[in-house]
């Protein structure tokens, strides 16, 4: 597919997607695990599917396209109410 050092970014982009997907399930660091993620997603868009690209944008109806823009959205907006950054923040605030 072209990806240069396949033998350290194979390994590498599991793991990204094993525990940064775990992470975001749970609303852990999600604003530092979605940046990766969305990297990720970026090469998968480039090297697996680019041969399915045509001048009419059909790249925007791929899977792939709406999982990076929802990565950049939780980059940008973080976890909800209901995840473990909340929680922990909560914990964390000064008591007054």
């Amino acid at each position: 597919m072209g990806i240069p050092w396949p033998d350290l970014l194979l390994p590498l982009s599991s793991w990204v997607e094993l525990v940064g997907g775990a992470m975001t399930l749970a609303g852990l660091c999600t604003r530092i695990v979605a940046v990766p993620l969305a990297i990720n997603m970026l090469v998968a868009i480039r090297a697996a599917l680019s041969h399915r690209f045509n001048p009419s944008g059909d790249f925007l109806v791929l899977d792939e396209t709406a999982y990076f823009a929802i990565f950049v959205w939780l980059a940008a907006a973080g976890a909800g109410s209901l995840s473990l950054d909340h929680l922990l923040q909560r914990f964390a605030a000064p008591k007054d």
